[in-house]
């Protein structure tokens, strides 16, 4: 139990997969077997609010108090985070539960802001400057939770569904893409940038639900362009990369070009999104947990080069992408053809959980 209490990536990776797994067979079985019940509502809530959601939990207790050398999660501090998740498990899986759904997840930010604000005001000089986007993020997913549980689910999507990961990705991926493609670690533009970002990327959701969607998209993508090549660097090559660098690589390029589809492809929306959300969110969320697993669990990084086990997935996740966005061209197969979609991404989970979980359930 201490184990776990010390490294709380270990459990909430674990839930997460799991999200990601039952998430995914939603689409699978209503697509192939039975289309009598429709459960996308279960699909969004396990995908976003379960399967990222975990990640980034496991991530941000387990990576803020090693970055501001304060005190890791207390057994209070891993309880009362991971009770409400559990109850948000089990209020996802019916659409009539849905306001206690998102009134678990209100619970479950309150408590990671908590933990995460405490730290970071404790060893201010100790945190990366791009750390005021989690906060930002945080926010975000708290507030689109709160706007979901009063019955406002535009704007309550926007900003949960959306921009609660795309800022995560921003602030944390600004930090860790660029040493990931061994680029070195991220300059530091100042605190005040990243604020300013995070302000604008939640003002581009409230002017696309309540003002002109054309225009909010447009900001949007015009901050992820710079974040791209500002922040993240995507466009510099190293040399050779590792396949965890190579599938970063992949989901930067996903990012920026969702948001653009966002903007310019408006009829479209809903394949833009799953660019985003697929071989964007998804494949960055596993890659920077392999990271995770392999070096808070003390194995050696060359594992990240040549491994199939991470080869595989980021092939299967593209395909996974591409296989949903082409769905709506697809004629009289369009619920079959998103259950290839999701069924081709939970082959990838499933190949890269059996070489990672194994890594975090057998750590001692």
């Amino acid at each position: 139990m201490n184990a776990l209490i010390k490294n709380p990536y270990r459990l909430f990776f674990l839930l997460g997969t799991l999200g990601l797994f039952a998430g995914l067979a939603v689409w699978v079985v209503f697509g192939f077997y039975s289309n009598e019940y429709y459960l996308g509502k279960m699909h969004a809530h396990y995908m976003i609010g379960i399967f990222l959601l975990c990640f980034v939990i496991g991530f941000l207790m387990t990576a803020i108090p090693r970055m501001s050398a304060s005190p890791g999660s207390s057994s209070k501090e891993f309880l009362f985070q991971l009770l409400p998740m559990i109850a948000a498990v089990i209020f996802g899986l019916f659409e009539s539960m849905e306001t206690y759904f998102f009134l678990s997840l209100v619970v479950a930010l309150i408590v990671l802001f908590r933990f995460c604000v405490s730290r970071i005001i404790a060893c201010p000089h100790m945190i990366p400057d791009v750390f005021p986007m989690v906060i930002m993020s945080l926010l975000s997913g708290l507030i689109g939770a709160i706007f979901f549980i009063f019955g406002q689910p535009e704007i309550g999507g926007k900003l949960f569904y959306l921009n609660m990961i795309l800022g995560l990705c921003v602030g944390v991926g600004s930090k860790l893409i660029p040493m990931i493609l061994r680029l070195g670690c991220s300059n530091s533009y100042g605190a005040g940038e990243m604020w300013l970002i995070g302000i604008s990327l939640a003002g581009s959701c409230f002017i696309e639900a309540f003002w002109k969607e054309s225009v909010g998209s447009f900001l949007r993508f015009m901050i992820l362009i710079m974040v791209f090549f500002r922040y993240w660097r995507g466009h510099r090559f190293s040399g050779f990369n590792s396949s965890v660098a190579i599938g970063v690589r992949v989901s930067a390029f996903s990012i920026v070009l969702g948001t653009f589809g966002l903007w310019y492809f408006s009829d479209y929306r809903l394949e833009s999104l799953h660019l985003l959300y697929i071989s964007g969110f998804g494949l960055l969320t596993l890659m920077v947990a392999s990271r995770v697993i392999l070096s808070h669990g003390n194995y050696d990084l060359s594992l990240e080069f040549k491994n199939w086990f991470i080869k595989i997935p980021i092939a299967l996740i593209i395909l996974a992408a591409l296989t949903r966005m082409s769905a709506v061209f697809i004629e009289g197969g369009y619920e079959r053809h998103l259950a290839y979609a999701a069924l081709t991404f939970l082959v990838a989970g499933m190949m890269w959980a059996v070489y990672f979980l194994p890594k975090i359930v057998f750590k001692t």
